[in-house]
């Protein structure tokens, strides 16, 4: 049975990304209302997507690490559509990837460490109030099975090492208040990165145990679960979605 979200309300970050197209689309398909930030440029399109699948949609500009931004895209969506119910955090990638701790600079540690930690606690910190008052709410932080450590990856192994802690501690902190947080551990997604690089995708393909990388459908499907009546009873969870790619590594 498909999930359902009813009359749901889910803010949604990465949204202008080729999954995060794919997630709004299967957001606004299962019956929820659709905020986000959006660039100028983009708006237009994601608006018809989310319209198309026959929801509604609230899209600004802005920056999910920024308090003043998180806070007027917060009050924006209460005012639009009186409650949230999912907030989704992270995804994208920001900075270097690649690289041990003498590559990284200064810039690139604070910029993937505002995308990664900074951006959940601001965002959180204007949900969660929300959620609190209305009874509950799922919040699910994208994160990466880079995070136990990978060689030549020492940023990204850092960053999503501090968002899972951060997701177990904030699942600790307001349970008592219904809100649930888990957090979704993503390898290589199928995209047309990938595709346009069929040496590197056999390599990829091969590592997973599953010998196929996941797809895009994949995570939106795994965000609807979590973001569902269907996951209740689950929260603090570090979920990996990666074709069993991680598995294999050991």
């Amino acid at each position: 049975m498909p999930v359902r979200l009813g009359n749901k309300v889910a803010v949604l970050t990465d949204i202008e990304s080729e999954t995060g197209r794919v997630v709004v689309r299967a957001f606004a398909g299962a019956g929820a209302s659709v905020a986000g930030f959006c660039s100028a440029a983009k708006r237009a399109d994601i608006a018809a997507d989310i319209q198309n699948a026959g929801g509604q949609s609230l899209l600004v500009e802005g920056q999910a690490s920024n308090p003043d931004d998180a806070g007027r895209l917060v009050r924006e969506t209460i005012d639009r559509f009186g409650r949230i119910d999912t907030l989704v955090n992270g995804g994208s990638t920001h900075g270097r990837i690649v690289g041990t701790i003498f590559d990284i600079t200064d810039d690139e540690f604070q910029t993937q460490l505002d995308a990664d930690v900074k951006a959940v606690i601001v965002l959180s910190r204007a949900v969660i109030p929300i959620m609190a008052k209305q009874g509950g709410g799922s919040i699910i932080n994208v994160s990466s099975v880079a995070a136990p450590g990978v060689k030549g990856r020492a940023m990204r192994s850092l960053s999503k090492a501090a968002m899972n802690s951060l997701t177990c501690a904030m699942a600790h902190d307001h349970g008592a208040d219904g809100i649930r947080v888990n957090g979704l551990l993503l390898g290589p997604t199928m995209s047309q990165q990938w595709r346009n690089n069929p040496e590197q995708l056999k390599v990829l393909e091969g590592e997973s145990a599953l010998k196929h990388l996941h797809t895009s459908e994949d995570v939106a499907n795994a965000m609807l679960f979590l973001a569902s009546e269907e996951s209740a009873s689950i929260t603090g969870a570090l979920i990996p979605l990666d074709a069993g790619r991680s598995l294999a590594q050991h």
